[in-house]
């Protein structure tokens, strides 16, 4: 799988050349949106969504069903999932060396969060709050 010609594009920007290996690093490491992301190589027709492209189905599968732990996980991790802004990220992580949160009304409490950004995590199904 060491071939190079794999382009990213999402809403913002397009990017590549890459590797696969690069590509599954950035979905191991979530650093990549799987649902609004395209990929792109030579011989498709047009772009397609990262998650429904067969070279990156299990990659995401193995990766994004993995629960993160709101209580434990890197700032990277948090930012990468929950989609919050630097100081709300920030403020989770000084709120949770406090007291642990429990849930995710307790959290949006705590730091402050928006009524839209509420409604984000709660969409979310990979998220806990440990034990």
């Amino acid at each position: 799988m060491n071939d190079i010609g794999w382009y990213l594009h999402n809403t913002f920007k397009q990017m590549g050349p890459f590797h696969t290996e690069e590509i599954i690093a950035l979905i191991d490491n979530r650093q990549i949106d799987v649902n609004g992301t395209y990929v792109w190589k030579d011989g498709y027709e047009d772009w397609i969504l990262l998650k429904d492209d067969k070279t990156f189905v299990d990659p995401i599968k193995n990766n994004y069903n993995q629960l993160l732990d709101i209580n434990s996980a890197s700032y990277d991790e948090l930012s990468n999932v929950l989609k919050l802004d630097t100081e709300s990220i920030t403020n989770l992580i000084t709120e949770r060396t406090r007291n642990r949160f429990t849930d995710v009304y307790e959290l949006t409490e705590r730091i402050g969060l928006k009524p839209h950004q509420l409604n984000n995590i709660r969409k979310l199904d990979n998220i806990t709050f440990g034990d």
